[in-house]
């Protein structure tokens, strides 16, 4: 895919984001008198970036572009997508918040360092390093902010 088909792709979808905002927009509440209303600020978000778009796409058009689109970690991205479905599936299924944020952490660090010859050494690190981040997060949502997962 060239470049440039895609710059008009995402010029697209995020006009009609726009679009949707606007819409959603006019099922909040009328302003009352001299108040600017709840939709103001969100539909002239909406507009300015609608606009944004349409100048964008419009130059887009205007260059010529040999250039194409290639994404060379593609299979990273793919592996990381699926892995965060499967994570908040069992999540959502299971609960365990925390003991599957460490498996998912590490279980990513150690995909992502596999471009390597991986040794226990970094098996370790990561899972220890997994295990710490997420009671480091598991203190402070717990003991600070008084939230349970």
């Amino acid at each position: 895919m060239r470049t440039k088909h895609a710059d008009l792709g995402l010029y697209a979808v995020i006009a009609a984001a726009g679009g949707v905002v606007i819409q959603q927009n006019t099922l909040l509440p009328e302003a009352a008198g001299g108040d600017v209303g709840a939709a103001f600020f969100p539909s002239s978000i909406a507009v300015i970036m609608i606009v944004l778009c349409a100048i964008g796409a419009a130059l887009t058009l205007l260059r010529e572009n040999r250039e194409v689109l290639s994404f060379p970690g593609w299979k990273k991205i793919v592996v990381t997508i699926a892995a965060m479905v499967v994570y908040f599936t069992l999540w959502q299924q299971f609960g365990e918040f925390y003991l599957l944020s460490i498996i998912f952490l590490a279980g990513l660090t150690i995909f992502y360092g596999s471009d390597e010859k991986l040794d226990a050494r970094f098996v370790a690190l990561s899972i220890a390093g997994s295990a710490m981040l997420v009671g480091v997060f598991y203190v402070f949502f717990t003991y600070v902010l008084y939230t349970k997962f």
